[in-house]
C-alpha cells in the first residue's frame, strides 16, 4: 500500500481516490485506506505536537499535517 501512496501522493485524480476509499487488491491497498492512513498521521500529529490547539491542526494542509507526522519520511 505504501508503495501505491508513494507513487501517487501529490495526485488529486479522483480515481486514485476511489483505489485508496474502495481498496484495490491487486495493488494491496485494503477498504478505506485513505481513511485510516488520515486517521494515523492526525493522531502521531496530536501526540507529537500537543501544544497546538484543535482550531490550529484542523486548519493545517495535508502536507503540514503529514510533515508534523512522524510519517513524513515514508514517502522519500
Amino acid at each position: 500500500m505504501l508503495e501505491s501512496l508513494k507513487e501517487t501522493a501529490d495526485s488529486t485524480s479522483p480515481k486514485i481516490y476511489m483505489e485508496f476509499f474502495n481498496g484495490k487488491s491487486s495493488k494491496g491497498i485494503p477498504l478505506r485506506s485513505n481513511y485510516k492512513i488520515g486517521y494515523l498521521i492526525t493522531q502521531n500529529y496530536i501526540e507529537k505536537n500537543p501544544d497546538v490547539p484543535i482550531v490550529k491542526w484542523t486548519r493545517l494542509l495535508s502536507k503540514d499535517l503529514f510533515q508534523g507526522s512522524e510519517y513524513e519520511n515514508l514517502l522519500k
